[in-house]
């Protein structure tokens, strides 16, 4: 409510705690464009559809839904776009002859009749990351039958007398590349396939440009069915004597060596990320909306006293009707499901624990009318609040329950002890205390100039009050 622009504008916001790109979709009035008002740059878009182009009296005129790269975003920030009349017709998209697709990071080589991918070359690493033996292809959806003799199998519950049942997968079939095309933001290829149950499945694969990232989107419906079912996206990496590790609440599990006895080692619950590594490469999945992920082999039952992990492939578990509770006993409809994948020389929890959020946390926007009126926060770009620590991830910056200050809450994701500076251009720190989870006060902290510096210990959520005053009035920024 406190930005203010000139021109008729679109504020990005970004909600984490370092500068970062992210790809939006607006909707903007047909005859205009966006312009970065940092730098007065016009903002590549793609137009994903029309509207009917129809202008009514007092409704203004038409809408056209684009998707564009927001690039640098201040931390805990706000960049302006503003909206102009197109000074030439945007050049049309350029498609893409054959099935490979091809960016600075990555050469993606389709596979159309599966309906996903065959290979992923890593061209900084200079390797490939699909293991070529698995009978899944990249990125390839499974639909699993088998387990109807409820309740005389091992699926469903352990026991010493059960026995695992035959499970068959199924991958997806029949399928085609609907188009390939060469974008503003990027390269973006969509196929078709189906597989029983799930006459639809489309998959939309994003290269964006100059971000090490390839996203997938699946749209599928599904048919209503009664008998026992399972359906996953096999990621079959190439990784040799391989481990595999995901990302948690507090830190990172590592199955082979974290997990307590009698713990899970068929399935498990990132929060952010799962992958997949050895000491030459690291690859890693980040599941945006189905949580549950196996690791070498979809979940047959077997309740394995340790992990050991038949491939280096990560399936995505999609759903099931396996159990009674928790779960209905059909699963149709409409689903969506989207993806988020990346890869390293080296494994880096940190790292990917911001790449996680990133996909998990999307930059959000909101319109800004124009208007000469004076404000406090004039300018095309700014953060609101500075922490100084590439292992510290903001988790909350909120009021106070007790409506006494702010609570700021922060997590060190490295592991690590180490020291917080904390600072913000847009208020002054009078009073700071560490608090409970509870927000209840325990000890105050002392201010040294204009930044607040406080210790964090290694995975602790570490939250604190404060009392602010603005630095500055209105009418008086710069």
């Amino acid at each position: 409510a406190l930005v203010k622009a000139k021109d008729n504008s679109i504020a990005v916001f970004n909600s984490l705690n370092w500068v970062r790109s992210g790809i939006l979709e607006t909707d903007l009035p047909d005859g205009t464009t966006l312009v970065d008002a940092s730098t007065a740059a016009e903002v590549p878009v793609e137009i994903l559809r029309k509207g009917k182009g129809i202008s009514l009296p007092g409704f203004g005129p038409g809408s056209v839904r684009v998707r564009f790269l927001a690039a640098a975003v201040p931390a805990v920030g706000y960049k302006l776009y503003t909206l102009k009349p197109i000074a030439k017709e945007r050049a049309a998209s350029e498609g893409i002859r054959g099935n490979i697709l091809e960016n600075e990071f990555y050469r993606l080589t389709l596979d159309p009749s599966s309906g996903a991918i065959a290979s992923v070359f890593d061209k900084q690493l200079g390797r490939e990351l699909v293991d070529s033996s698995s009978p899944y292809k990249f990125g390839q959806y499974l639909y699993v039958t088998g387990g109807d003799n409820y309740p005389e199998n091992s699926l469903y519950r352990f026991g010493s007398g059960l026995k695992p049942p035959a499970l068959t997968a199924h991958p997806a079939t029949s399928g085609r590349l609907i188009s390939a095309t060469k974008t503003p933001i990027g390269i973006v290829a969509t196929l078709s396939s189906s597989a029983p149950n799930t006459p639809s499945i489309e998959t939309e694969i994003l290269l964006p440009n100059s971000i090490k990232d390839i996203l997938i989107t699946y749209h599928l419906h599904k048919d209503r069915v009664l008998t026992r079912e399972s359906a996953y996206v096999a990621f079959p990496f190439g990784v040799t004597t391989p481990a595999f590790t995901y990302g948690s609440q507090a830190a990172w599990v590592n199955p082979a060596k974290d997990e307590l006895a009698g713990g899970s080692r068929e399935w498990y619950l990132p929060t952010t990320w799962a992958s997949v590594y050895n000491p030459q490469v690291d690859a890693t999945v980040v599941p945006l909306d189905a949580p549950l992920v196996a690791f070498g082999d979809i979940v047959r039952g077997q309740w394995p006293a340790e992990f050991k992990p038949k491939s280096s492939a990560i399936f995505s578990w999609l759903m099931n009707n396996y159990w009674g509770t928790n779960f209905p006993a059909w699963q149709g409809g409409d689903f969506t499901f989207r993806y988020a994948i990346t890869s390293n020389a080296r494994f880096n929890p940190p790292s990917l624990t911001r790449f996680a959020l990133e996909a998990l946390t999307p930059l959000e926007r909101d319109d800004v009318p124009g208007t000469q009126d004076s404000s406090l926060l004039p300018n095309p770009e700014a953060s609101l609040l500075e922490v100084e620590n590439p292992g510290v991830t903001l988790l909350t910056w909120k009021r106070a329950e007790d409506g006494d200050g702010t609570i700021l809450r922060l997590q060190d994701t490295a592991g690590e002890a180490s020291n917080i500076r904390i600072h913000s251009p847009l208020l002054m720190f009078e009073r700071a205390w560490l608090c409970n989870l509870l927000e209840d006060t325990q000890a105050e902290i002392k201010i040294q100039g204009e930044d607040l510096s406080v210790l964090v210990k290694p995975f602790q959520v570490l939250t604190l009050r404060l009392h602010t005053s603005p630095r500055i009035r209105q009418g008086s920024a710069k």
